[in-house]
């Protein structure tokens, strides 16, 4: 076989090998509890079928308790994320969903509400109150 015939059929079947390798997952690494106003890190990575990273960007979704879209965006595979939930917010499950062409996942997690109280001891009396 001429070498000028070679080169194009190996060229052809590494394009061919590569697009056999394509997402199989989505993970998505979060803890479980935060608190309203509070930070939530996260970190959304895409797998292939060996489970090994690969990279490509990963749309993503962050809905409150009643499925209202709180933040959207797209982010890098492996890269971690800040996201600051907005005080005052609805507590209870939350959702994290990302997507990458057909691959999905999604992913909860808790947002309780801040109980703070004031203390004062004003003389001989102990006030509390309930912020």
């Amino acid at each position: 076989m001429k070498k000028g015939v070679l080169i194009p059929i190996i060229f052809l079947f590494i394009i061919n090998l590569s697009s056999l390798i394509s997402a199989e997952k989505i993970g998505i690494n979060i803890e479980n509890n935060f608190l309203e106003g509070g930070d939530v890190d996260f970190k959304i990575t895409l797998y292939d079928d060996a489970n090994i990273p690969m990279d490509g960007m990963i749309d993503f979704v962050i809905k409150n308790t009643y499925s209202d879209i709180i933040h959207q965006g797209q982010i890098t595979s492996g890269e971690k994320i800040n996201f600051e939930i907005p005080t005052n917010s609805q507590k209870g499950t939350w959702e994290i969903t990302a997507s990458y062409a057909d691959v999905n996942a999604r992913e909860n997690f808790i947002v309780d509400e801040i109980k703070k109280v004031d203390i004062k001891l004003e003389e001989d009396n102990l006030v509390v109150t309930n912020i």
